[in-house]
């Protein structure tokens, strides 16, 4: 597989996954649980505009 035969333009998304991919594997397996965990929960209930409360405040 060569990747500079032909000049492709990654989307960002793709960028992005790539990135979140290479990140988490470069970091400790406890914090990329930690990480998992926080991207779940803030993909499932997203923070208020401009106020990204911690969890402990919602319970």
């Amino acid at each position: 597989m060569h990747d500079d035969a032909i000049p492709t333009t990654p989307t960002k998304q793709q960028v992005r996954d790539w990135l979140r991919t290479r990140w988490m594997m470069s970091m400790p397996l406890p914090d990329a649980e930690a990480l998992r965990r926080e991207v779940g929960w803030k993909r499932a209930e997203p923070a208020p505009a401009g106020n990204a409360a911690p969890k402990e405040s919602r319970s």
